[in-house]
């Protein structure tokens, strides 16, 4: 019995000290966070994904910064909607640039890939918001064009404002990759 208790205090001992060493509810030293608490959030904008639960389906929004036209990347993990447990990690990548060849003109890509699954889910995306995508020295009151595509087929479109553009009408499976290419067009 006195080996047992010997025994025992010099694993309360060894476990007590290890627990002390590694603080495993240290947020900045936890190997245990959770992986979208260390997505990095756009440096340049915004990107959120909204959920309608009654049509099962997620609205995309991306603000970017309207003087800083440069890539915004970021994680989203997102749960279905008929299976909570099912889960999908997102990562979307969004450049806009101005057109070396046309400065009335500014092209956005916006991908996004599948890097995690913990089961398919069955929600699709059916809407894209793309706020501040004015190019960067927008003449105020002049026309504006946008055309967007959704992995190569044209999405419809609703008027959101002078500075941003809704695209509605489709229906993209969210464990895909996704492509979603645009252009801003300013005409005199």
């Amino acid at each position: 019995m006195a080996k047992f208790a010997l025994l025992f205090t010099i694993i309360a001992y060894a476990f007590t000290s290890l627990c002390a060493a590694t603080p495993l509810l240290d947020r900045h030293e936890s190997g245990l966070m959770n992986r979208a608490e260390t997505s990095p959030e756009p440096k340049n904008g915004t990107i959120e994904l909204h959920h309608d639960p009654d049509t099962s389906s997620w609205y995309l929004f991306v603000a970017l910064d309207s003087k800083n036209y440069t890539d915004a990347t970021g994680n989203r993990t997102i749960n279905g909607t008929h299976n909570p447990l099912s889960t999908v990690t997102l990562f979307f990548n969004v450049t806009s640039a101005v057109n070396a060849g046309n400065p009335n003109e500014t092209d956005y890509t916006i991908h996004s890939t599948p890097v995690a699954f913990e089961h398919h889910i069955n929600d699709n995306l059916t809407s894209v918001s793309i706020f501040n995508a004015a190019p960067q020295f927008y003449p105020e009151g002049q026309e504006i064009f946008f055309d967007i595509a959704v992995n190569g087929v044209p999405a419809g479109q609703v008027a959101g404002g002078p500075t941003s553009v809704n695209a509605t009408g489709f229906s993209a499976d969210l464990n895909k990759p996704l492509n979603i290419t645009g252009i801003f067009t300013i005409h005199f």
